[in-house]
């Protein structure tokens, strides 16, 4: 039994362990070089924006770096996730990075304010009710899947979804996709 639990408690610190190598190098272009979609969902979004102030996507713009990855990591409200969407396409350099290196994090948080979206898992599983709006795979009442979503929404990519069950072993893989993508952008800079 002894072994068995030594075998498993390592096994899962060879996962954490992976699951900290992240190499993330260079920064991203400036606007104009990066990859057309990127560039169109940036663009559309900073349009809606300036079409549509919003007082507090202003205030969320305010705010330092650091607060709004405890606000990311805690937050249950769907409007603050918004927000911070807003304050990670002005913010593109640094936001996208940091949202790559929240992928395995499988914290959950909840969720509270989503109107507009189905996420099929919670709804099976009673999380949340089933109602009219966009179908999407990634659990955002985890920290995982907010950012998988995010990074999504912003970049218009998709190497797959950090779902209500995926797996430690799910998360390290698309996470290594979205670093590689990362590299490769940042290389061409």
């Amino acid at each position: 039994m002894i072994k068995f639990s030594l075998s498993l408690t390592f096994l899962y610190l060879v996962l954490s362990c992976q699951s900290q190598r992240i190499i993330l190098t260079g920064t991203l272009p400036d606007e104009d070089m990066l990859p057309k979609t990127f560039n169109e969902k940036i663009t559309k979004h900073k349009i809606y924006f300036n079409e549509h102030p919003d007082s507090t996507i202003i205030k969320y713009l305010k705010i330092p770096e650091e607060n709004i990855y405890y606000i990311f990591e805690n937050e249950k409200e769907y409007t603050s996730l918004d927000n911070i969407k807003f304050w990670t396409i002005f913010n593109y350099k640094t936001g996208i990075k940091e949202l790559i290196k929240r992928i395995t994090n499988t914290k959950e948080i909840g969720l509270v304010g989503a109107y507009d979206l189905v996420i099929n898992d919670r709804v099976e599983n009673g999380d949340m009710p089933l109602e009219r709006g966009e179908v999407i795979s990634d659990d955002l009442f985890r920290i995982s899947g907010k950012a998988s979503y995010l990074l999504k929404e912003i970049t218009g990519e998709d190497f797959g979804s950090a779902g209500m069950y995926a797996t430690d072993e799910e998360l390290i893989k698309l996470q290594q996709k979205w670093i590689k993508w990362y590299n490769r952008l940042s290389s061409e800079n």
